[in-house]
């Protein structure tokens, strides 16, 4: 319920959220990142992030469409390219292209 809360919040169009830090939350699963993520679609304001220990990889590959959409040429050159600074302690090994 937190999460549906903060995506309300995050997407209203007055909203010009810098930084959103979100340690010490529950595993954040894929559809807690969706509703996250949904609502920062439209962000051009969101530099920095930080996500807590735990994140599914479902929750992860919904967020990297958050940052780099390759759907098609036009939801890649729309992904939030304001995002420069990205915090997270693990990183599952399905993400990792290498």
């Amino acid at each position: 319920e937190h999460y549906r809360d903060l995506a309300r919040l995050v997407q209203l169009p007055t909203c010009s959220l810098e930084k959103l830090f979100l340690k010490g939350n529950a595993r954040l699963n894929s559809g807690r990142m969706n509703q996250i993520v949904d609502s920062l679609k439209f962000n051009a304001t969101l530099g920095e992030m930080s996500l807590p220990g735990v994140v599914t990889v479902g929750g992860w590959n919904r967020l990297l469409s958050l940052i780099c959409d390759e759907t098609d040429i036009c939801t890649t050159y729309s992904s939030n390219h304001s995002l420069l600074h990205f915090h997270s302690p693990t990183v599952p090994r399905e993400i990792i292209p290498y």
